[in-house]
């Protein structure tokens, strides 16, 4: 996602989730079992709020990047570390700083 679109994304998830907090509690306040949609619903936002701010954290320039679980940052799908295509010195990820690491 686009750092640029993700920040208002993280933000107004973030404002839903408050006020489906909000609502959940006046709903069962009012002895209504609806409120149990509500918490799924401010479950849901604060999950995509956090996945937003995430993303807009690792995409920032000094951070690491977020990788896929089990593969060494810097490595080309399927290919040994060290070993992704442009690495300069051949080595393990973030021992150098070619355009692959």
């Amino acid at each position: 996602m686009n750092p640029r679109r993700s920040r208002p994304v993280a933000r107004a998830a973030l404002v839903l989730c408050l006020l489906a907090t909000s609502a959940a509690v006046v709903s069962f306040a009012r002895g209504s079992w609806s409120g149990v949609a509500w918490v799924l619903v401010a479950g849901f936002c604060s999950n995509v709020a956090w996945y937003c701010a995430r993303g807009t954290a690792a995409a920032a320039p000094g951070t690491t990047p977020r990788t896929t679980p089990g593969t060494t940052p810097g490595t080309a799908p399927g290919t040994a570390p060290g070993t992704a295509p442009g690495c300069a010195r051949n080595e393990g990820c973030g021992s150098c700083a070619g355009p692959a690491c």
